[in-house]
């Protein structure tokens, strides 16, 4: 049999000390007056041999009725192989206790990373992309623009998405993110195998935000995000390809008040554990260039090793608001069928201000700088969907369209064009994307940031 202890090398009256106790000892024939000796002929480990002819002797102390055995070893000899406070492997198997530095699995992914980027961007080689929650692709289609800007190529080699429809979106209006050997996975993401995972150089993640956001806590009656039934064990998953693909970056994208939940929590810790510097921010889609009001949290994780010269914090806008939301807006006929009423919603607001509800209807003209955020849901007609104002009758408002949905966030309208693009399709798609003039400026610097790493200290991000 064998017993592995992980231990840390301790100090005793300035001597390096490593102690070992217990029946795993004992079973291994290391009992208490057993001779053994040092072997010290590997300079990477420290050998200790159970033998008869021995200079040393396991101890041992009094456990009610059993002696248990104890090899102390304190000795400035230690310091050949270990330093103070270093994690060390012991392995006790048949008779001989082998002790070696512990290889530190996370250094070896960063090492891993480093030389995977520096060499593919030395090389102008395109960088390997992992989409999780893949949507219609907006997310992609910013990250790809901006890295282009900084001169980098990239292709998403793996895109994962329940919903097929979405997919099929991405795949017909983003042939330029693809190439051949693309993995489309259409599933949920708890169903899919990973098996031998080949590595990424960036993973982007749009993780489900129906737990998390205020809508989908309200209208799911939940304490905390993590209760959601669907959605709150995602991140799990999400973290567990990041293990397995070891990707260089990290960009993820969610709502404002995911930053506060236990899942970001453990989000952190585990990118922290495994070599990753993190940094977070609150984006706005006004800011970077949107008619939208969108926040979104932006988080980009980025290696260790390459994370110099990046600064989220830092990052400015590519584009600039058009300063008024008409310029977005279709001429539409005043007679037409699209304006309406919504009675219903009128009725529903004045009985949410009976109840002390702060639920209200937003109305938007031409003249205003900027909209409301803009869900997937929009198609439905909800009582805090933004509408926009009649010219002449205050009575009249109609719903946006999918068109109009485009401009105000700065998607080419070429994307819900076709007659495949529905209505219902085209917000479902966009609401639930991001303002990709933020996540643009982003990728850009962060493709900046790369190519400095590789120019500046080459000799370092290999070693």
């Amino acid at each position: 049999m064998t017993a592995v202890v992980m231990t840390t090398v301790g100090m005793q009256r300035n001597s390096p000390r490593i102690w070992l106790e217990g029946r795993k000892l004992e079973r291994e024939g290391f009992r208490p007056e057993v001779t053994y000796r040092l072997d010290d002929s590997r300079s990477d480990s420290l050998t200790l041999v159970a033998a008869a002819d021995g200079d040393r002797v396991v101890s041992g102390r009094k456990r009610q009725a059993y002696r248990a055995p104890i090899i102390d070893i304190a000795n400035k000899i230690l310091y050949r192989w270990f330093k103070n406070g270093e994690t060390v492997r012991i392995v006790i198997r048949r008779r001989r206790i082998k002790i070696s530095v512990r290889r530190h699995r996370a250094s070896e992914q960063v090492a891993d990373r480093v030389r995977r980027l520096t060499t593919k961007l030395k090389n102008n080689q395109p960088l390997s992309i992992y989409s999780l929650f893949h949507g219609g692709g907006i997310l992609d289609k910013a990250l790809h623009s901006g890295l282009e800007r900084a001169g980098i190529k990239s292709r998403v080699d793996v895109a994962v998405e329940m919903n097929s429809r979405y997919m099929d979106v991405s795949i017909d209006r983003h042939p330029e993110l693809f190439s051949e050997s693309t993995i489309f996975i259409e599933g949920k993401i708890q169903d899919v195998w990973l098996g031998d995972l080949p590595h990424a150089d960036i993973l982007v993640c749009g993780l489900p935000c129906t737990g998390a956001s205020k809508a989908g806590r309200t209208k799911n009656k939940l304490a905390k995000a993590e209760d959601h039934p669907e959605a709150g064990a995602l991140f799990y998953y999400f973290l567990d390809w990041v293990r397995r693909s070891n990707p260089g970056a990290v960009l993820l994208e969610n709502v404002p008040e995911l930053i506060s939940t236990a899942t970001m929590a453990a989000i952190r810790n585990v990118l922290e554990s495994f070599g990753y510097i993190i940094q977070e921010r609150i984006v706005s889609g006004t800011f970077f260039g949107s008619l939208e009001a969108r926040k979104r949290l932006c988080m980009v994780a980025i290696t260790e090793g390459m994370e110099s010269g990046f600064d989220l914090a830092s990052v400015e806008p590519i584009y600039r608001k058009p300063d008024r939301l008409g310029v977005a807006l279709d001429d539409v006929p005043l007679d037409a069928d699209v304006w309406r009423t919504y009675s219903y919603l009128t009725a529903k607001e004045e009985r949410d201000k009976a109840d002390g509800k702060g639920f209200r209807m937003q109305i938007f003209t031409p003249d205003d700088s900027e909209i409301k955020t803009l869900t997937s849901r929009y198609h439905k007609g909800g009582s805090t969907d933004p509408l926009i104002a009649h010219p002449n009758d205050p009575q009249k408002r109609r719903k946006i369209s999918r068109f109009e949905h485009a401009k105000i966030k700065g998607i080419d309208v070429s994307y819900v064009e076709g007659p495949e693009m529905t209505e219902t399709l085209g917000h479902e798609v966009m609401g639930q994307g991001v303002t990709p003039g933020a996540f643009e400026a982003v990728a850009a610097d962060l493709g900046k940031a790369f190519i400095a790493s590789v120019q500046e200290e080459p000799e370092a991000l290999v070693a």
